[in-house]
């Protein structure tokens, strides 16, 4: 079927956007944006070309180890809130399938199949056009394999690398990834390259602005052997267990520091100290203009948040709780995230599980500086700590 809309009077130089609604087995679905500015001759599909993108070049540091065509990249992220799309190998964004799994060049490991959404360095020249709209964008950099990334049966989620399955198709596939938010003329650029659940190698961002002269390089700048050798030389004996051949995980993501590991209670011994001392003594502190005060009765700690309100932790931390920021609180704060949580408000940036695999992927908290033109401020959502199970936000 075949459909037109003539649009007529436009002065050269006008910036027209489109896209198209469709139904696909009962659901409806947008189209990634398009862009067409008159006189220009040309477009972008999804992002790919034209007014508002811009290039992503990647750069092969790896020393001759890996040739353009063994580096694989994938990028998902949403086109539109609620819908998750991936990079095709010219630059346009496609809606994850359920279907893709079984569709020519799948991709195959362990008997099971998986929908090919990475593309090499080779194929596309060493650079890609951004989307001209990605929210919870992540751009995977895996060595010598692409990723295995299953998708949800109703196209709305997939499975990103689970580091606590020893059982995970990409456990032995070397791999790292970046993350970004970018609508144009809406949210300006904010992006970092993350590690905050493991490292896999060495990674940098360059970001350049022409309108103001901004250049600036963030990330790790030692090679991979000088990052792992350091590693083994400066931590414990209870965290060298985390380094492997492919990465180091952080404690947060490992089972060993989880309930039921052997570190569950790593740091129970320091909690107990600090716990009997504000007993005794007031609790104060001051972070980001703002200072919490109370003290310890009991199991609970009362306290305030700049000099109002009234919040409570009741028990202390434990079986490895504060490895990844974990724990029981009360008060109307946890009553007002809880409601939050159950009317799945939480957004595109929610991670949503099936079967007990994380499915959607979504941006996280920001851990490391990240560049961003000065006067801009980033769009990007974060989240307290890493994402609950949730009901993914969809656009009514």
């Amino acid at each position: 079927m075949l459909w037109r809309q003539n649009v007529s009077s436009l002065p050269s130089g006008f910036a027209l956007e489109y896209w198209f609604t469709y139904e696909k087995n009962g659901p409806l679905y947008d189209t990634p944006h398009f862009t067409y500015t008159v006189g220009s001759g040309g477009g972008g599909g999804g992002g790919g070309g034209g007014a508002g993108t811009f290039p992503i070049t990647f750069q092969n540091n790896t020393r001759g180890v890996y040739a353009g065509s063994q580096i694989y990249i994938t990028v998902l992220g949403q086109v539109r809130p609620g819908q998750w799309s991936y990079m095709k190998a010219d630059g346009t964004m496609a809606h994850i399938s359920h279907l893709d799994p079984t569709a020519p060049g799948h991709l195959t490991k362990g008997g099971v199949n998986y929908p090919n959404m990475s593309f090499t360095l080779t194929q596309v020249g060493g650079s890609v056009p951004s989307p001209t709209s990605i929210r919870g964008g992540r751009i995977y950099v895996s060595l010598g394999s692409p990723m295995y990334i299953p998708v949800s049966p109703d196209d709305q989620g997939w499975g990103g690398p689970d580091l606590r399955n020893p059982n995970d198709p990409n456990t032995d596939v070397y791999y790292d990834w970046y993350e970004y938010t970018y609508v144009h003329g809406q949210v300006a650029f904010g992006g970092n390259t993350t590690q905050v659940d493991q490292f896999g190698f060495p990674m940098t961002a360059h970001l350049t602005q022409a309108s103001s002269g901004y250049d600036n390089t963030q990330g790790i700048t030692l090679t991979r052997a000088q990052v792992m050798s350091r590693y083994a030389a400066s931590v414990g004996e209870a965290f060298k267990p985390l380094q492997s051949t492919h990465r180091i995980i952080a404690p947060r993501s490992s089972n060993l520091f989880l309930a039921g590991g052997p570190q569950a209670n790593y740091l129970q011994a320091y909690i107990d100290q600090a716990w009997s001392y504000y007993a005794t003594h007031p609790f104060k502190l001051t972070r980001l203009g703002e200072t919490f005060s109370g003290q310890v009765s009991g199991t609970t700690l009362t306290f305030t948040k700049n000099g109002t309100g009234s919040f409570r932790r009741e028990g202390r931390h434990r079986r490895g709780a504060a490895a990844s920021g974990r724990g029981r609180r009360a008060g109307r704060r946890r009553r007002r995230r809880r409601s939050a949580r159950a009317a799945g408000s939480r957004g595109p940036g929610c991670r949503a599980r099936r079967g007990g695999r994380p499915l959607l992927r979504g941006p996280r908290r920001r851990r490391r500086p990240r560049p961003a033109p000065p006067g801009r401020r980033s769009g990007r959502r974060t989240w307290r700590g890493r994402p609950r199970p949730c009901v993914p936000a969809r656009r009514r």
